[in-house]
């Protein structure tokens, strides 16, 4: 029935619904192509070159050199460091909420978007589901309007309507591969910048 259907006249078969997946796919490609860029800053290699360079250097008690590593670094994590090293303070509770703060910060930045893939992994099938029963619904009607309908009228359209479930599932599954991905991957890096943190304020607060 498609075998000599070009890729578009393919995906034309599901009719507007497969427009909207088409722009839920392309958004979709372009949240994980811009999230997949931005967590490159957060790679363990760098956090862990940014902790071996700065936590020790504090221990030291030399704050300036620790300060100038954490500017020389162009991994938001020592940005981190370096908000808790710039208070002026030597209140734990004003450094950590400093600490708070700059955390904060880059855990929204690292969650950014992630709803957009969250959504669009859940609503994707039930947009395709829905083109699937209009396709039905177009097919049992154009059945009704012929006075020599059979099967195959029948199963042609649902055959057509059936691409749109197909083509929300297409969408969906990859939507929520990487919305985990990047979930699991925001927690575990939130978790070793907050214990690196919190260990400088520990430093700070105990001179």
């Amino acid at each position: 029935m498609f075998e000599n259907l070009s890729f578009f006249q393919f995906l034309a078969q599901g009719g507007w619904t497969m427009a909207v997946l088409a722009a839920c796919s392309i958004l979709s490609l372009g949240v994980v192509i811009e999230r997949l860029l931005v967590f490159v800053n957060y790679r363990e290699e760098k956090l862990k070159a940014v902790y071996q360079a700065v936590i020790p250097t504090l221990k030291s008690n030399d704050s300036e050199k620790a300060a100038k590593k954490c500017k020389e670094s162009t991994c938001p994590f020592a940005g981190i460091l370096h908000t808790v090293m710039s208070t002026g303070s030597k209140n734990k509770e004003i450094i950590y909420e400093a600490a708070n703060r700059a955390l904060r910060f880059e855990i929204l930045n690292l969650e950014k978007n992630l709803g957009i893939l969250a959504t669009i992994g859940s609503v994707a099938p039930f947009i395709g589901l829905f083109g699937t029963v209009l396709g039905i619904i177009n097919a049992f009607h154009a059945l009704s309007s012929v006075s020599a309908g059979g099967p195959g009228i029948v199963s042609k359209g649902i055959a057509e309507a059936l691409v749109t479930t197909a083509g929300g599932l297409f969408v969906a599954v990859p939507a929520v591969i990487f919305y985990n991905y990047f979930v699991r991957k925001a927690k575990r890096i939130s978790a070793v910048m907050e214990e690196a943190a919190y260990e400088a304020v520990s430093i700070l607060t105990e001179r």
